[in-house]
């Protein structure tokens, strides 16, 4: 199938810790290995490194539920990586579990007490049944730990719920009012849910029908389903094509009431009039029933980028190559300043990594002009790392537009962008390539490019204009080697959406739910902006701050995983997991049968925390159906790449029925930081 696509923002992140303590180095500079501190404390830790002549860097804590207190969790840059004498190595120190009270469930029912649990952090163990002469069928008769009980956060806790005395018989409630009826079936043990129907038989409020019937033994907590009349009804006058103002006299007038009132782009009807309705024109309803409205909100706003997860570019399919759970969306490029343009598809879009990137084979026509190293006048080139493989090309500006045209796309005049894979930069130096494999081809990339719009507007900033970092950027005269070099923010790679002149402040990402085993195509929405338009409000959402290397914390089986993200250029969800079975021919994938269903907890830095539940599938069943190319329960192990075993990545499928925010650097609201929202 396809590569795993991990984020160039990775190895980034790394160069930048390593610049911010002196590292880079010359070949002038003794260069030492950093030692393995995890597992050490604060105090041995630092020793060590004063031993081989570093320093210690910034000290971070975090909760850990596997990690003792005063233990070092994890180190950047990572143990055995060379890095220049004097630099500071940053620590992350565990300052022990997060510790909770068991909350009080006992008497709630079984959905109160799981809601209760995981609201306060912990995860729901062992459910047992057992009969009970006192405690109604369905609601908990008690909890290990007990209530009160303080424990690490993540702790699991069992419950036994009631069965009730014994069976049930369901009584006769037909006639009786609802209330009354309600009332009769949950002193029973039993639970009851109600519809409405209008009938001109059944006074309005008195039950029509319950199922199952009377006379029927049921066990104890068996829902009852009620229909209940809403009265002799009439005839739903027709609202479509109205105002609000005039549909809602028209509705009020007819006896019924007004429901849920939604809106809706449209580029043929008028803002604030009736597309739909809910029920129809025509149809009989109880007096009082409501009445739901789809109410057109005006045309499309031109901030929108359709985005598709299919089989991918044309150059997989002539190779017999597939896709899996790549995000791809199409953009138009052009030689600055002129109308020779060409649109490209299939271009990779990335919320873990930042600006537009092209591969050089696919450009037929346009001419991006160079961008030249003005200390040396020599062409700029960029390597990129991810973290299975490089890509190495050359540094130039185009003219970029993108989004849907239908709607009005949107341009950016003289955008840097990067060219990979092009002949002109010629090979790649041993710094760049080392021993990773060549991603400088569309079957070696998976995809034409990338749209790297994480959470940062350049994808090196200050850091690249004061320090000249390897491997990143690179002057290459056409006598002589590539030496490292500083750039200026205008000529580094920009995140295309945070370049908009306006709708610049983030990324609302939104895809369909799939059901596995998954789906041969799946066509979503990108938004422009963050809470610049009603179409990509935050509004309930729930932010989780992340740090300056766009992480947060994730705790997984009890294990936590300080350096997690959110990645749409990561085709599975990526976790080290040695009890999972690992496919024997895919290498590296996860193939556990029957699935897993699994949970792990995010917090972010701003300590918001959220339960995930998600399931991992036979990765060799998955692919076994040559029609699929979405896979919503596709996963793989991460512990065999460097620096990538601290982290949890929670890729594309994540965002499977999930809108998700990426909120940047230079939003300004709800988060005083870059930001994921869901």
């Amino acid at each position: 199938m396809t590569r795993k696509f991990f984020p160039a923002s990775w190895v980034l992140y790394a160069v930048l810790l390593a610049a911010c303590g002196g590292g880079g180095g010359s070949s002038s500079t003794p260069m030492v290995n950093v030692p393995d501190l995890v597992g050490d404390t604060q105090a041995a830790a630092t020793s060590a490194l004063t031993g081989v002549g570093l320093t210690l860097g910034t000290v971070t804590t975090q909760n850990s539920a596997s990690v003792a207190a005063g233990a070092v969790i994890s180190e950047m840059p990572a143990a055995g990586a060379s890095v220049a004498s004097g630099s500071s190595v940053a620590l992350v120190v565990s300052s022990g579990p997060v510790m909770v009270n068991v909350p009080n469930v006992v008497g709630t029912t079984q959905s109160v007490a799981t809601t209760a649990i995981t609201n306060a952090g912990l995860t729901v163990g062992t459910v047992t049944m057992s009969s009970s002469a006192t405690v109604a069928a369905g609601e908990v008769i008690s909890e290990n730990p007990a209530s009160g009980t303080s424990v690490a956060s993540g702790s699991a806790v069992a419950l036994i719920i009631s069965s009730g005395s014994g069976p049930v018989t369901v009584p006769n409630v037909v006639g009786q009012a609802q209330s009354t009826a309600t009332g009769t079936l949950t002193g029973l043990g039993l639970s009851v849910t109600a519809t409405m129907q209008a009938s001109t038989t059944v006074a309005s409020g008195k039950v029509i029908s319950e199922t199952p019937t009377a006379g029927t033994s049921v066990s104890g907590g068996t829902n009852v389903a009620l229909v209940v009349s809403s009265g002799a009804g009439a005839a739903v006058p027709s609202v479509v094509g109205d105002t609000q103002a005039a549909a809602t006299s028209a509705i009020t007038g007819a006896g019924f009431a007004v429901g849920i009132v939604s809106t809706q782009s449209s580029n043929s009807i008028a803002a604030g009039i009736v597309i739909s309705q809910n029920p129809a024109a025509g149809a009989n309803a109880g007096t009082g029933s409501k009445v739901n409205l789809v109410v057109s909100n005006g045309t499309t706003a031109a901030n929108t980028l359709s985005v598709v997860v299919d089989q991918g570019p044309a150059a997989l399919a002539q190779a017999n190559q597939g896709s899996a759970n790549t995000l791809y969306a199409s953009v138009t490029i052009c030689t600055p300043g002129t109308t020779i343009c060409q649109t490209i598809d299939h271009v990779q879009v990335d919320t873990g990594s930042i600006g537009l990137q092209i591969l050089s084979e696919v450009i037929n026509g346009p001419t991006p002009a160079p961008i030249i190293d003005p200390a040396t006048q020599a062409p700029l080139r960029e390597c990129v790392q991810f973290a299975d493989g490089y890509s190495w090309g050359s540094m130039a500006t185009a003219d970029v537009t993108f989004g849907d045209a239908a709607t009005g796309a949107r341009s950016i005049a003289n955008l840097p962008i990067h060219i990979i894979g092009d002949k002109a930069a010629g090979s790649a130096p041993a710094s760049c390539s080392k021993s990773l494999s060549s991603e400088n081809t569309v079957l070696e990339f998976g995809a034409n490019g990338i749209i790297g719009i994480g959470y940062f507007v350049q994808d090196c900033g200050m850091t690249c204009v004061t320090n000249a970092l390897s491997p990143l950027y690179y002057a290459c005269p056409s006598q002589g080697t590539c030496q490292p070099t500083t750039v200026a923010l205008s000529n580094q790679l920009t995140n295309p959406i945070a370049a908009l002149s306006s709708d610049n402040t983030g990324a609302y990402i939104v895809l369909p739910a799939v059901s596995p085993p998954g789906a041969a195509n799946l066509n979503g929405k990108i938004y422009f902006g963050v809470d610049t338009q009603s179409n990509n409000a935050l509004g309930s959402a729930t932010v989780y701050t992340v740090d300056d290397f766009g992480d947060f914390d994730t705790n997984y089986n009890s294990k936590d995983f300080g350096s997690s993200f959110i990645d749409s250029g990561s085709n599975a969800y990526f976790f080290a997991d040695s009890t999972i079975v690992a496919c024997k021919t895919d290498i590296g994938w996860f193939c556990p049968n029957p699935t897993l269903n699994l949970s792990a907890t995010i917090t972010g830095k701003n300590n918001a925390s959220l339960v995930v539940n998600f399931t991992v599938g036979n990765a060799e069943l998955l692919f076994s159906d040559s029609s699929l190319t979405v896979f919503p329960t596709l996963a793989g192990s991460n512990g065999g790449f460097t620096g990538l075993d601290a982290s949890f990545d929670w890729g594309l499928p994540f965002l499977f029925g999930r809108p998700y925010f990426v909120l940047f650097e230079n939003y300004v609201g709800a988060a005083a930081k870059p930001s994921s929202a869901f």
